[in-house]
Protein backbone atom coordinates (compact mmCIF):
# COMPACT_ATOMS: atom_id res chain seq x y z
CA UNK A 1 0.00 0.00 0.00
CA UNK A 2 1.43 3.84 -1.00
CA UNK A 3 1.94 5.79 1.97
CA UNK A 4 -0.16 8.36 1.31
CA UNK A 5 1.49 10.91 4.12
CA UNK A 6 4.38 11.53 1.85
CA UNK A 7 4.57 14.83 -1.13
CA UNK A 8 6.88 15.31 -3.72
CA UNK A 9 7.25 18.98 -4.46
CA UNK A 10 8.85 19.20 -8.09
CA UNK A 11 9.74 22.31 -10.00
CA UNK A 12 9.11 25.04 -7.06
CA UNK A 13 12.55 26.24 -6.73
CA UNK A 14 14.02 26.40 -3.11
CA UNK A 15 11.90 26.60 0.21
CA UNK A 16 13.11 29.23 1.72
CA UNK A 17 11.07 30.52 4.74
CA UNK A 18 8.07 29.24 7.13
CA UNK A 19 5.45 30.69 9.31
CA UNK A 20 2.73 29.82 11.31
CA UNK A 21 -0.60 31.65 11.11
CA UNK A 22 -3.38 32.08 13.42
CA UNK A 23 -6.12 33.88 11.51
CA UNK A 24 -8.31 36.39 13.67
CA UNK A 25 -10.06 37.98 10.86
CA UNK A 26 -8.27 38.61 7.91
CA UNK A 27 -4.55 37.20 7.91
CA UNK A 28 -2.03 37.24 4.88
CA UNK A 29 1.33 36.15 4.36
CA UNK A 30 3.66 38.39 5.56
CA UNK A 31 4.55 40.52 2.92
CA UNK A 32 8.63 40.04 4.05
CA UNK A 33 8.29 36.16 3.54
CA UNK A 34 7.04 36.65 -0.04
CA UNK A 35 9.08 39.54 -0.96
CA UNK A 36 12.71 39.66 1.56
CA UNK A 37 14.37 42.71 2.29
CA UNK A 38 17.28 41.07 3.13
CA UNK A 39 19.32 38.01 2.73
CA UNK A 40 19.66 35.40 -0.50
CA UNK A 41 16.47 36.45 -2.14
CA UNK A 42 16.45 39.70 -1.62
CA UNK A 43 14.03 41.43 -3.71
CA UNK A 44 12.84 38.75 -5.06
CA UNK A 45 9.23 37.33 -5.16
CA UNK A 46 8.49 34.07 -4.18
CA UNK A 47 7.13 31.94 -6.90
CA UNK A 48 4.59 29.31 -4.91
CA UNK A 49 3.74 28.44 -0.91
CA UNK A 50 2.49 25.34 0.55
CA UNK A 51 -0.51 26.03 2.75
CA UNK A 52 -1.72 23.81 5.05
CA UNK A 53 -4.58 24.23 7.91
CA UNK A 54 -3.19 22.39 10.71
CA UNK A 55 -6.70 22.53 13.27
CA UNK A 56 -10.01 23.86 12.60
CA UNK A 57 -11.26 25.63 9.54
CA UNK A 58 -10.63 28.71 7.48
CA UNK A 59 -11.85 30.83 4.58
CA UNK A 60 -9.36 32.24 2.11
CA UNK A 61 -9.57 34.11 -0.73
CA UNK A 62 -6.32 35.11 -3.56
CA UNK A 63 -8.80 38.39 -4.62
CA UNK A 64 -10.85 40.76 -2.50
CA UNK A 65 -11.67 40.25 1.22
CA UNK A 66 -12.37 37.07 3.05
CA UNK A 67 -14.84 36.52 5.40
CA UNK A 68 -15.93 33.62 8.09
CA UNK A 69 -18.60 32.71 5.78
CA UNK A 70 -17.27 33.93 2.36
CA UNK A 71 -14.07 32.36 0.51
CA UNK A 72 -13.10 28.97 -0.01
CA UNK A 73 -12.69 26.39 2.53
CA UNK A 74 -10.42 24.93 4.30
CA UNK A 75 -10.56 22.31 6.97
CA UNK A 76 -7.63 20.64 8.98
CA UNK A 77 -5.63 18.46 7.07
CA UNK A 78 -6.15 20.15 3.62
CA UNK A 79 -3.48 21.62 1.88
CA UNK A 80 -2.94 24.09 -1.03
CA UNK A 81 -0.41 24.91 -3.52
CA UNK A 82 -0.42 28.47 -4.13
CA UNK A 83 1.53 29.55 -7.45
CA UNK A 84 2.39 32.94 -8.69
CA UNK A 85 3.26 36.09 -6.77
CA UNK A 86 0.24 38.02 -7.23
CA UNK A 87 -1.42 34.87 -5.85
CA UNK A 88 0.58 34.89 -2.73
CA UNK A 89 0.14 38.57 -2.39
CA UNK A 90 -3.53 38.50 -3.10
CA UNK A 91 -4.01 35.20 -0.04
CA UNK A 92 -5.82 36.08 3.31
CA UNK A 93 -7.92 33.84 5.18
CA UNK A 94 -9.64 34.09 8.29
CA UNK A 95 -10.36 31.70 10.87
CA UNK A 96 -14.07 29.77 10.67
CA UNK A 97 -15.30 28.40 13.81
CA UNK A 98 -12.16 29.43 16.45
CA UNK A 99 -8.33 28.83 17.15
CA UNK A 100 -7.30 27.55 13.29
CA UNK A 101 -3.97 27.49 12.94
CA UNK A 102 -2.36 27.48 9.33
CA UNK A 103 1.24 26.86 8.36
CA UNK A 104 2.92 28.41 5.31
CA UNK A 105 6.11 27.29 3.29
CA UNK A 106 7.26 29.37 0.16
CA UNK A 107 9.33 28.75 -2.28
CA UNK A 108 12.06 30.98 -4.34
Amino acid sequence: MADTNHYTIANLGDASGFEALAPSGATSITAALITPTSGFYKGISARAALISVATNSIRYKVYGAVTATEGHPMQAGDTLLLQGASNLKGFNCEDQNGASAVFVTVFH
